[in-house]
């Protein structure tokens, strides 16, 4: 009797938490679908919630006016440096690398001796060319001499013509040799002073690329080290050709002048010029090729590397201006929160055409004020 009375309470149990857990599944999806609802009308006045007068929900809430500037109207165009000069040191006649004078990355000057190559074989060479040419000055001078004798006695003709003949042709032989010898000491001497290398040009040297104690010249002329020029730098930059137009027609007026920006924003201090523009356009970007030129004494500008540049274009007035922070973007567009004469807040879509100096240029959607 007991047992049965066991079983059935435990029944009506199980039966209670089945009807309790039922219960309590309905009471959450109904909680969840009214915190949904709850949501959806939250978005929908969100704005308005958040752009509330100040001291409904006591936080204070900044705007930013617009106002009316004459502002420079730039053209921003990415540019890469490049440098006025660079020369290779190379060797040009075959010998041993002996002297370094520099060290790598050195600034050096014009003039500056950067490399000997081993100079006594072509001291020798000159040397021994110089004896030549003596030997040589010294046969011509008797044979000139011998013309001389014997012009006077061919003339009594004590001796024959023939024989005279041949004495003036052994004096131009002895001259043709004085001749070749001279030119054989110029090519000595010049390569003699191949075997130091100075600097072309005030610039900055590279790394080294042959070390002293190789042999170089061998076969073609070897590079030895690279000079590049640093101050001034140039940096080339492509409008298009609607851009070219406006530049041209700018520059009519006015002299063309860019602010620089590294990659990571920073501003360089001086400013450009544009000292070249090409006369033909790339058919394939349908662009113009243009050069500036940038003072760089302290060379923080270096070659091949990728700049910012913004060419003053124009100088615009009565420019709507409002801060860079108070436009937004969203999916139509940017925008910003203009508040009304009632303290409300509300949403407008703006145009904004460039921005200059933590400012924004408005094309339209707002007023001044």
């Amino acid at each position: 009797m007991n047992a049965k009375i066991k079983v059935v309470l435990n029944y009506v149990l199980s039966r209670k938490r089945l009807l309790l857990s039922i219960i309590l599944v309905v009471f959450a999806f109904n909680s969840l679908h009214f915190l949904g609802y709850v949501w959806e009308q939250f978005k929908k006045e969100v704005p308005l919630v958040l752009m509330m007068k100040a001291k409904l929900v006591g936080v204070e809430v900044g705007v930013s006016p617009v106002v009316k500037k004459t502002v420079p109207v730039y053209l921003n165009f990415v540019g890469t440096t490049a440098s006025v000069r660079k020369v290779d040191i190379r060797a040009r006649v075959k010998g041993f690398l002996n002297e370094q004078h520099f060290t790598e990355g050195d600034n050096v000057k014009e003039g500056d001796l950067m490399f000997v190559i081993d100079e006594s074989p072509f001291k020798a060479s000159v040397d021994e060319i110089t004896a030549q040419m003596e030997k040589d000055k010294a046969a011509f001078d008797f044979a000139s001499e011998q013309v001389e004798r014997y012009k006077k006695l061919v003339d009594k003709e004590y001796v024959s013509r023939e024989e005279y003949d041949q004495y003036v042709t052994k004096m131009k032989v002895e001259k043709s040799a004085v001749d070749a010898d001279a030119a054989n000491l110029e090519k000595a001497n010049l390569d003699l002073g191949y075997c130091r290398m100075y600097s072309p040009l005030n610039g900055r040297v590279g790394r080294i690329i042959v070390h002293v104690g190789n042999l170089v010249g061998a076969n073609e002329e070897t590079v030895l080290a690279t000079v590049v020029q640093l101050d001034p730098m140039y940096v080339y930059f492509y409008p298009s050709e609607k851009q070219y137009r406006d530049i041209i027609d700018f520059r009519q007026k006015n002299n063309l002048t860019l602010d620089l920006n590294f990659s990571d924003g920073t501003k360089y201090p001086s400013k450009g010029t544009v000292d070249f523009i090409d006369n033909t356009a790339d058919t394939r970007t349908n662009t113009v090729a243009m050069r500036a030129v940038f003072p760089n004494p302290d060379q923080k500008i270096l070659p091949d590397v990728y700049v910012n540049v913004n060419l003053l274009l124009d100088e615009q007035p009565d420019t709507l201006m409002i801060s860079q922070k108070a436009i937004m973007q969203g999916q139509e567009g940017p925008h910003v929160y203009v508040v009304g004469d009632d303290g409300i807040v509300k949403e407008k879509g703006v145009d904004v055409q460039f921005n200059f100096d933590g400012m924004a240029a408005l094309e339209k959607g707002l007023s001044e004020g």
